[in-house]
């Protein structure tokens, strides 16, 4: 069980590469995460978004949106 857990944790930081890199580089510039409720994802940054999947047609509804922001 934990292989699995390990391969899909890695898969899933292959596929958001990027986006773990510029949060390592600004959190060393001194970003912190804070929370800013359900909003659109800024087009410009880099994040991983939420969207709700219905449950029946297994289809996205609703808009793509973020939670918490890499703030400085």
């Amino acid at each position: 069980m934990s292989i699995v857990i390990g391969l899909i944790s890695l898969l899933f930081y292959e596929q958001h590469f990027t986006f773990f890199e510029q949060v390592r580089s600004e959190r060393h510039d001194g970003a912190t995460w804070e929370y800013v409720g359900h909003q659109k994802p800024d087009a410009d940054a880099e994040s991983i978004v939420f969207q709700c999947i219905d449950v029946d047609s297994e289809e996205p509804c609703g808009e793509p949106y973020i939670l918490w922001k890499l703030k400085k």
